[in-house]
Formats: structure tokens, C-alpha cells, sequence
């Protein structure tokens, strides 16, 4: 059976009629949820982080509200304090996570990284990270600068890790 085309047309009439009909607004769907409240949603913190080339700063400009659930800091909170998350990396983690974000801007690839971070109670938590580097140019005054931007997400891996290191001492016994 081949696949339904994209006017809708091979759908079961139970289905068809089940879509929403067209919108009249080309600019906002109907049923359409905007993309923050989306984000939001996930199980995972969504994130923009940016690197400043001309002075070294860095921030947050948006981080999901999953943070909270993560690593007990608001969004809020860490966008206006990005050196919150930045120093709860686990100290043993510390110096590969820089490694490896300073190799995600060099060389403009995906920064894909697992590693260790403290909830804000002092528990250690287990992360994948994964996100794209672009770089932005900005205007400041009448100067250029350049950022490097990363669109990203955080996984917080805790269950599985535990789960993968009970498996491997099962394995030792």
C-alpha cells in the first residue's frame, strides 16, 4: 500500500475527517501551540548559548523551564546567571567539558558530550548534551562582533546511568 500523499486524499475517512480544517490565517495555524509552550513540554532542557569572540562572555539568552526539574535553578535565574550552570559541571568533568566546547567553536561542529552535573540539593546527575554551533555576527554601536551560537538540549541520563552501572556489577558477580 503506498503511502498517503500529502493532499490528504489516501487517508481512512475516519482520519480525514478527524483534521482540522484549514486555516484562514496564514500566519498562525489553527491548533497551533506556539513553539515555546512546545519546548517547555519536553522531558529535556532546550537551550541557546552563546559565546561572545570579542570579550569572552557568555550567557543563556533562552534556556526551557525543564532547568528547574533538572537542575533546580528557574529559567529565569539562569539566564540571568549563566556561571550557575557553567559551575555545576562536576569538577571532574570540568576541564573535558571546556575542552570540548572550545572544539565545538573552533571547529564549528556538533558539540555532542556526556558528563556529570550537581542538581542544585548536591546530587550528581548524569548528562547528554547536544547542540549546533552557528556563527552570529552582531552589531554593538557601530562595531561588528562575532558570537558563536549553540541551539542545543540537555538530557539528563541519571535513571539509564544507574541502571547501565547496577547491569555491570550484575556482570562482576
Amino acid at each position: 500500500m503506498a503511502p498517503p500523499d500529502a493532499s490528504n486524499k489516501d487517508l481512512p475517512q475516519s482520519i480525514h475527517s478527524k483534521l482540522p480544517a484549514a486555516s484562514t490565517n496564514d500566519n498562525m495555524p489553527l491548533n497551533r501551540t506556539p513553539p515555546t509552550v512546545e519546548l517547555n513540554a519536553l522531558p529535556a532542557m532546550v537551550y541557546t548559548y552563546t559565546i561572545n569572540h570579542a570579550d569572552g562572555s557568555s550567557d543563556f539568552p533562552y534556556v526551557s523551564e525543564y532547568c528547574q526539574t533538572m537542575f533546580g535553578f528557574s529559567a529565569d535565574l539562569l539566564m540571568a546567571h549563566p556561571e550557575l550552570l557553567m559551575n555545576a559541571v562536576h569538577k571532574e568533568d570540568s576541564e573535558r567539558f571546556t575542552k570540548s566546547v572550545v572544539e565545538s567553536m573552533q571547529n564549528m561542529t556538533v558539540w555532542d558530550f556526556q558528563f556529570r552535573m550537581l542538581h542544585k540539593d548536591g546530587n550528581v546527575i548524569f548528562v547528554h548534551g547536544k547542540s549546533k554551533p552557528e556563527l552570529i555576527p552582531e552589531s554593538v554601536g557601530e562595531e561588528i562582533i562575532t558570537l558563536t551560537k549553540w541551539s542545543g538540549v540537555l538530557f539528563d541520563m541519571t535513571i539509564q546511568e544507574k541502571n547501565n552501572q547496577a547491569r555491570r556489577a550484575e556482570m562482576r558477580l
